[in-house]
C-alpha cells in the first residue's frame, strides 16, 4: 500500500496525498506487508511523503513489529525528523484528526494530533502542510481540544485495535475542559469535509445541525467519556428502571400482529396524538390498524392518524418517515413503539431515531409479566440520542378497570376492535 501511494508523491501532487491520508493510510503492520524497505533508502521521498509514512508507522504496535518494519523506519528516521521525535523506547502512539474551518473557503480542511504515551505531543495542519509541537488555539483553535485529550487516553487506556480505529475511522472538534465537559465550537462548514470518517460533535452544538442529517453519521458528545464510548465502540448503555411519567407528544405505532402491546402503549402514554403505520394497502390489512383506533377512541377519546408504511424498500420507508419527522418540533417528546412490524420497518425507525434526537423506542416483550404490585406494565427502552445508545425498561401503571389477564396474554382471543375493548375491559367496569 505505501509503495502504491508513493506514486502521489511530487511537489504538485501533495493535495492528491492529503487525501489518501485523510482516506485510508495504513496503521497496521500487515498493511505494509510486501513493502521493501530497500525501494525507499536511495529514492527521493523526503518531506510530506516522509513525515505522513513516519506517522502511519509510529501507530504499528511494536508488538507486531516484522524485520521490515523495523527498517523502514530505519529509513524514514533519516528522511524525516517525525520519528526522531518519537524515539523513546517503548513508545506508544496514537493519532486522531480534527477538520478546520478555514476562512472565506467553500470547504474545511483538516488537523492532526499525535500523542505518545511518553508524553510527546505533534501537530499536522492539512491547510499550511505544516507540523507543530504545540497548536495555536486562539481564536478558535479551542476546537481541537477533544482530539488532543482523546488520542491521549487512547495511548493510555485504549487497545491497539482502539487506537488504529480512531486513526482510520473518526474526526473529531470539540473544546474540552480541567472537567472533562465538552464545550460549544464554531462549526461553520466543517461537516461539509469531504469524507466518509465518522464526526463527534459537541453536544452543545446539536441546533445548529440540519435535523435529519442522514448522510454523514454524526455523534455527540456530552463529556470526554461519551466521546470515548464513540471511537472505543462501548456497547449499550443501561438505563434504570423509571416509571413514565412524561408528557408525549406524539406516539407512533408499527401495526401488525397481535395489537395488543400496540394498544398498551396508546392507552397507558396517553400521548397527545397518535400515529398508526400499516404495511399493506389493501383494505382486508388495515383490519388490525382499525380494531387499535377504535379502542383508542372509545377508551382515551384519541383518533390515530392511520398512515402506509413499506415493509420490502428500506430507502422508501426510511423516506416515508423522514418526510412526516422533519416537520416535528425538536421540543416534543416523540415515542415509538417497534413492538410489531417486520424487520426492515422497525431498522427504518432506528435510523429516524439516531437522526432525531427528540425520538425513543419502545418495544413490548412478548414473555413480559405485570408486576403485580403496582400492577406495573413494562417496555423495554431504547435511547438512540447518542451512541452507544441507552437501555433500559419503563412502567406504566395499569388502571383499574383494565383486565390486565387479557392485556398481557399472548393469544390473540378478540374477533375485532369492538370485541377487544369488551375483553380490556373489567366486566364490573363495563357493567357500571
Amino acid at each position: 500500500m505505501v509503495a502504491d501511494i508513493l506514486g502521489f508523491y511530487s511537489e504538485n501532487k501533495k493535495d492528491a496525498l492529503l487525501r489518501c491520508f485523510l482516506t485510508d493510510f495504513p496503521y497496521k503492520a500487515g498493511d505494509f506487508n510486501g513493502v521493501n524497505p530497500g525501494n525507499f533508502r536511495n529514492k527521493e521521498c523526503s518531506g510530506l511523503f516522509a513525515d505522513l509514512v513516519s506517522v502511519a508507522l509510529l501507530v504499528v504496535d511494536k508488538n507486531e513489529e516484522t524485520e521490515e518494519i523495523r527498517e523502514l523506519k530505519a529509513v524514514f528516521q533519516d528522511k524525516s525528523d517525525i520519528l526522531k521525535k518519537f524515539s523513546g523506547n517503548p513508545c506508544r502512539c496514537a493519532a486522531l484528526f480534527f477538520p478546520l474551518m478555514i476562512p472565506d473557503k467553500e470547504f474545511p480542511s483538516w488537523g492532526l494530533v499525535v500523542k505518545s504515551d511518553d508524553n510527546g505531543t505533534l501537530f499536522f495542519d492539512a491547510y499550511q502542510k505544516k507540523w507543530c509541537e504545540s497548536w495555536n488555539y486562539e481564536p478558535d483553535g479551542s476546537s481541537c481540544r477533544l482530539a488532543e485529550t482523546l488520542a491521549e487516553k487512547l495511548v493510555h487506556e485504549g487497545t491497539q485495535d482502539q487506537i488504529v480505529k480512531a486513526a482510520k475511522s473518526w474526526i473529531v472538534t470539540g473544546d474540552i475542559d480541567e472537567n472533562g465537559k465538552v464545550g460549544k465550537v464554531g462549526l461553520g462548514n466543517k461537516l461539509k469535509l469531504p469524507t466518509k470518517r465518522k464526526f463527534i460533535v459537541p453536544d452543545a452544538n446539536y441546533d445548529e445541525i440540519s435535523r435529519g442529517t442522514l448522510g454523514k453519521t454524526i455523534r455527540f458528545a456530552n463529556t470526554l467519556n461519551d466521546a470515548w464510548n464513540h471511537v472505543t465502540d462501548q456497547g449499550t448503555k443501561h438505563l434504570e428502571g423509571v416509571k413514565f411519567s412524561r408528557k408525549v407528544d406524539e406516539l407512533h405505532v408499527l401495526v401488525g400482529g397481535n395489537i395488543k402491546a400496540q394498544v398498551a402503549s396508546i392507552i397507558l402514554l396517553k400521548p397527545e396524538k397518535v400515529f398508526l403505520w400499516h404495511s399493506k394497502s389493501k383494505d382486508e390489512s388495515k383490519k388490525p390498524a382499525k380494531w387499535i383506533a377504535y379502542v383508542a377512541k372509545k377508551y382515551a377519546g384519541i383518533r390515530p392518524e392511520i398512515k402506509f408504511l413499506t415493509s420490502k424498500k428500506i430507502d422508501v420507508a426510511e423516506k416515508a418517515l423522514k418526510d412526516h419527522f422533519e416537520n416535528i418540533s425538536p421540543d416534543k417528546t416523540v415515542v415509538f413503539n417497534v413492538t410489531s412490524g417486520n424487520r426492515l420497518m422497525s431498522y427504518a425507525v432506528q435510523t429516524i431515531a439516531n437522526a432525531y434526537r427528540n425520538v425513543e423506542l419502545i418495544y413490548r416483550d412478548i414473555d413480559e409479566k405485570i408486576k403485580n404490585r403496582g400492577r406495573k406494565y413494562y417496555f423495554t427502552r431504547l435511547l438512540y440520542n447518542e451512541f452507544p445508545p441507552f437501555s433500559g425498561r419503563i412502567w406504566v401503571k395499569l388502571d383499574d378497570k383494565i383486565n390486565d389477564d387479557f392485556l398481557c396474554s399472548k393469544a390473540k382471543d378478540y374477533k375485532d376492535g369492538k370485541d377487544f375493548y369488551n375483553k380490556l375491559i373489567k366486566k364490573e367496569a363495563n357493567d357500571e
